[in-house]
């Protein structure tokens, strides 16, 4: 009992020893702090990542944008927008549509709808914003983790200096095009003449003594008349307006000649007059109608082709329509197709607004309006 009482007594012993780690130094910090530190850390090490990322986005020499499903821009990224004196703020939030109107937007909304159904796109345009610089516009989907698209992502490359050595490149052949569109004419198709009048001298002569050689020189005679009416054809089209000053006139005999070379259907209509255009005005719209229908025929095998002038208040109208197969079918990309290429950029020549797009039914519809038209 003496004992018991003697250990009640003792006053209780306590000791208190460092937490150790199983390399032996103290741990200066509870368990308990450590989830809380091991957070922060890494919300800074990810935040540190972010800025970095982001800095490397805004290094990008051009644009990167995103878009929402409805095609408004979400966020901009890239030198391109300060260096071109685009703010981001006019941009941020809106649609093409609301920037620019509905023929601009009507052409971004066609591409939307190609990423949005999971396709890559890429296309030229001028943006109409000064200083109406031309881009490269390159459009991707946006997907979500699960891989369901819940956007765009896009990159706008400046592509200024590429369009002016094509105009240049476009001037130089054109200029050349009439030079042998002209030499034929007074060269060739003179020289031809020439021929063919001696061969009906040499069928009169033989007819009139009733030689059996009268048969072929007339034969040779037809042959002649038949390669000048071939020599004049390919100089009209390789300098139409040039000599026709009138590029109503001038797509009536390109018909002609695609029915006659091409024994395709071809049909020419143009409802209302239509004023005398500069000549290149006129040279530039002719081509496109040339480029669209030889683009036809090489890829799209139609039975017709329809070409339509007309003229609404102060714009004029060029359609040209085919039906052969469908547009989408073919692996034609607007930014590929040198043709295609060429066919925008001569519209963008002369301040026109183009666009293709598939024909309902197979084929396709090359359109082009000039807005305030220039006359002669």
């Amino acid at each position: 009992m003496t004992d018991n009482m003697a250990h009640r007594s003792n006053p209780a012993s306590h000791s208190l020893r460092p937490l150790r780690s199983k390399s032996g130094p103290a741990d200066p910090e509870p368990a308990r702090h450590r989830p809380i530190t091991t957070r922060k850390q890494a919300e800074a090490a990810l935040r540190e990542k972010e800025a970095h990322f982001l800095s490397i986005l805004n290094s990008i020499g051009d644009v990167l944008f995103t878009l929402d499903r409805e095609g408004r821009v979400l966020e901009i990224y890239g030198q391109g927008s300060e260096r071109w004196g685009l703010p981001k703020s006019r941009y941020i939030g809106r649609t093409a549509t609301e920037l620019w109107g509905g023929e601009e937007g009507e052409t971004h909304e066609y591409y939307h709808r190609r990423v949005l159904a999971g396709d890559t796109v890429a296309y030229d345009w001028r943006i109409p914003d000064p200083p109406n610089t031309d881009f490269q516009i390159s459009l991707s989907p946006l997907r979500s983790v699960d891989g369901a698209i819940v956007g765009m992502v896009g990159m706008a490359n400046d592509i200024s200096e590429l369009k002016r050595l094509e105009k240049e490149v476009l001037e130089i052949s054109d200029k050349e095009r009439q030079r042998i569109g002209q030499d034929l004419h007074d060269g060739l198709g003179q020289h031809l003449a020439g021929v063919a009048f001696l061969t009906q001298v040499l069928h009169r002569d033989l007819a009139s003594r009733k030689l059996p050689q009268a048969k072929a020189a007339a034969e040779i005679a037809n042959l002649v008349n038949q390669g000048i009416a071939q020599t004049r054809g390919i100089s009209r089209g390789l300098a139409p307006v040039e000599m026709e000053k009138d590029l109503p006139t001038a797509l009536a005999a390109l018909t002609a000649n695609v029915r006659e070379l091409f024994r395709v259907r071809c049909e020419f209509t143009c409802q209302h007059p239509v004023p005398a255009l500069d000549q290149a005005t006129g040279t530039h719209l002719y081509r496109i109608v040339q480029e669209a229908v030889h683009n036809a025929i090489a890829h799209a095998r139609p039975h017709c082709i329809r070409i339509g002038l007309d003229r609404h208040k102060d714009a004029l109208e060029l359609v040209v329509e085919n039906d052969g197969t469908d547009f989408s079918s073919r692996t034609v990309v607007p930014r590929k197709g040198l043709g295609l290429r060429i066919m925008a950029h001569r519209a963008r020549m002369i301040g026109a607004h183009y666009q293709v797009r598939p024909r309902r039914g197979g084929g396709a519809v090359v359109r082009c309006t000039l807005a305030g038209v220039k006359t002669s």
